[in-house]
């Protein structure tokens, strides 16, 4: 068949994932589910004999070739572009070689107690990293997420000068992080997955004042690492807010319910003209 001269391609990429829906939808063909099951490596997915002995129904189709992308949003014509920055401090590893595996910190001390050993650098080379072009949404995850509460406190100091003099008179390299960013402008949403507040007594000037940049928050009630307080703390220094919880422990939920709650989030926020978003990411399940 066609379809098979396609998928079957040695050189076949997401360009020829396309090729085959654009083939399929322009001859309105409809390929049986046995031809899909055949073709598709079911034993990669564990989820998939749980979610068959449940009775769900599986989209073979889809399953094979994966979700059709979504089209893109009326505001951002050009589609948009999500960066994913490493943190500077490697664990668990003696190589200077980079690993996919090894664990990753934005700074020392990992608590809400300390000074953060490394911080200032990390905002520096956050900001020189994006070759000067401002951001217009954060995501993060457990200090990761604190530090995207703390990037968004910084572009919010754009259009505040009251913030931005606290963040200054504390050591932030506030000036220097704005001036690598030209034409920085408060964000436009920010999604804190277990983030958490730094330490108050070093760090207030990022929670001085309500910030207005909407915001999701995920809060996990059986999180061992970020306890409840910490992640309500977080929420508070938020005026526009949508918070989350779950009854799970510290990790990236990656349940259709949420993932969809998070893309309505998303898809709510992004109106306006930004056409990059930051996923500010730790690998290390303690950050």
């Amino acid at each position: 068949m066609i379809i098979d001269e396609i998928y079957h391609d040695k050189y076949f990429d997401p360009c020829s994932v396309q090729d085959t829906r654009n083939l399929i939808e322009a001859l309105n063909w409809t390929l049986p589910d046995s031809y899909w099951m055949t073709r598709c490596k079911g034993h990669l997915v564990t989820e998939l004999d749980y979610a068959i002995a449940l009775g769900s129904v599986v989209d073979w189709a889809e399953f094979c070739l994966g979700p059709s992308p979504p089209p893109n949003l009326p505001s951002h014509p050009e589609g948009l572009e999500f960066i994913f920055p490493d943190a500077p401090f490697r664990f668990g590893s003696d190589s200077e070689e980079s690993s996919g595996l090894e664990s990753r910190a934005w700074w020392l001390n990992l608590d809400d107690v300390s000074r953060y050993i490394g911080l200032e650098d990390t905002l520096i080379r956050l900001s020189e990293s994006l070759d000067g072009r401002p951001i217009h949404a954060a995501v993060g995850f457990s200090q990761g997420g604190a530090l995207a509460a703390m990037v968004t406190s910084l572009c919010d100091s754009s259009m505040d000068g009251t913030r931005r003099g606290l963040l200054a008179a504390q050591g932030i390299p506030v000036d220097t992080f704005l001036k690598n960013l030209p034409g920085q402008q408060p964000l436009e949403f920010v999604v804190c997955n277990w983030g958490f507040r730094g330490t108050m007594k070093y760090y207030s000037g990022f929670y001085t004042s309500t910030l207005t940049t909407p915001s999701l928050h995920i809060i996990a009630a059986l999180d061992t690492l970020i306890d409840e307080k910490q992640g309500l703390d977080i929420v508070s220094d938020f005026e526009r807010l949508e918070l989350v919880y779950h009854l799970d422990g510290h990790y990236i939920l990656r349940d259709r319910v949420f993932l969809d709650r998070v893309g309505q989030f998303f898809g709510g926020s992004c109106c306006h003209g930004g056409v990059q978003a930051m996923l500010i990411n730790c690998r290390d399940a303690r950050c």
